[in-house]
Formats: C-alpha cells, structure tokens, sequence
C-alpha cells in the first residue's frame, strides 16, 4: 500500500492542500478518515 495513502501520524506534518478522504482496514474494521487542509497546508482533524 502506499504510504502517501494514509493519515499522517502525529508529529509529522503535510503539505497537501487538499481535501482527502482516506479508507483503510485493519483486521475486520474499516477506517474512513476524512481529512480537511487549509491553504497553508495545516489538517484539520474533523
């Protein structure tokens, strides 16, 4: 899988610069991570 796919761990930083929605799973669950940038490249975590 590649890495750029999943969210980023905290203390590390991006600079995408947009919106992402990212579904992975783990053993029987499935994640779905929606991720909202600013222009600066800050995440927002909703």
């Amino acid at each position: 899988m590649d890495s750029n796919l999943l969210p980023p761990m905290d203390g590390e930083t991006t600079k995408i610069k947009f919106d992402t929605k990212t579904e992975y799973k783990i053993g029987k669950t499935t994640y779905r991570v929606t991720s909202h940038f600013s222009e600066s490249g800050e995440q927002f975590k909703t």
